[in-house]
């Protein structure tokens, strides 16, 4: 299997790379070094699951209780093994936000776009975070030639027969949609001309849509923790929603006097009317450049829409009742 940890001055590390001349490696503590002692047994997450399903899927009753004893510890380390796995993955992203941050207040350009926190940026971030050794160049291409039955193309990877790969995205859809066909396009860039849209492929897109999930939470979090620290007149109070199926996360401002919690259910006013959402966080404060900067990441514009109302329970019942 694929190593995620390597050694840097006797101490476990992981940050993507396995260079000599790496003299700055991310040392992130107990959960590497977990991570370390699993990988150097040799035995790869997929292998034991694999082990763990033949198991379930076979056993009978008359099974030795010592075998029995065996495959319950192969399932918990499957499961350790996992879990350890998504936690490389959130320090992963947490470093990235915290790199993102630093970059901002040093007024750096951050992957030289003019926005901040561009969405674009941030796929490419994803991208390159998993697939460091991959690389292409990516181009606007309102002209892409139309599929072979006459549908329209939003997208293109052009592999070169001299090992150079061209990404070209066209820049008449809107921008959420061109987010999500650089990331389609990218997946083929990570996966290669031979993997075209089959399972290989959809391991790669479903993994950048993911660690771009997880580099935009991370930013929420740094930018909460950020604006809290920061004395600022002109704060906003603000809330994360989910408001439509397609489970969209978008930032709307909250009356300074009111406080709301993860999971209430609240009534916002959008721009197609009323709509019924669910707050993924709890409200908080930031100023404004802060929140123009989650827009650019989760979705929205300044000025943020509002919330109206808080759905609350009105019980008709005993309390102490079980109906």
């Amino acid at each position: 299997m694929e190593r995620l940890t390597y050694q840097h001055d006797e101490r476990w590390c992981i940050d993507g790379k396995k260079t000599a001349s790496d003299t700055q490696a991310n040392c992130w503590g107990d959960a590497i070094d977990r991570l370390a002692a699993y990988e150097n047994t040799g035995i790869s997450y997929e292998e034991l699951q694999e082990v763990v399903d033949l198991f379930n899927e076979f056993v009978e009753p008359n099974v030795p209780l010592e075998l029995t004893n065996w495959m319950e510890r192969c399932t918990w380390h499957v499961k350790k093994c996992d879990e350890l796995r998504k936690e490389i993955e959130q320090l992963r992203a947490t470093k990235t936000a915290e790199s993102v941050l630093k970059m901002r207040e040093e007024k750096h350009r951050f992957l030289l776009s003019p926005f901040g926190f561009d969405p674009f940026a941030l796929v490419w971030l994803a991208f390159k975070n998993l697939y460091p050794d991959k690389d292409c160049s990516v181009y606007w291409e309102p002209e892409i030639r139309d599929a072979e039955d006459g549908s329209e193309v939003f997208g293109l990877t052009n592999f070169g027969d001299d090992g150079t790969i061209d990404v070209f995205v066209k820049p008449t859809i809107g921008v959420l949609d061109a987010v999500e066909v650089l990331a389609h396009e990218l997946a083929h860039v990570a996966v290669g001309v031979e993997h075209d849209h089959d399972s290989v492929w959809d391991d790669a897109f479903e993994a950048i849509h993911q660690q771009y999930n997880q580099i935009g939470d991370a930013l929420l979090e740094a930018i909460k923790k950020d604006s809290e620290t920061k004395e600022d007149n002109t704060t906003m109070n603000i809330v994360v929603i989910t408001h439509n199926p397609a489970g969209q996360k978008l930032l709307f401002c909250v009356p300074e006097d009111k406080k709301l919690k993860k999971d209430d259910k609240v009534m916002v006013k959008t721009q197609r009317g009323l709509a019924m959402g669910t707050c993924i966080c709890d409200s908080f404060e930031c100023d404004y450049s802060a929140a123009e900067a989650l827009c650019s990441v989760l979705g929205g514009r300044m000025p943020l829409a509002p919330v109206i109302g808080k759905y609350t329970l009105e019980r008709w019942d005993d309390e102490t009742s079980d109906a």
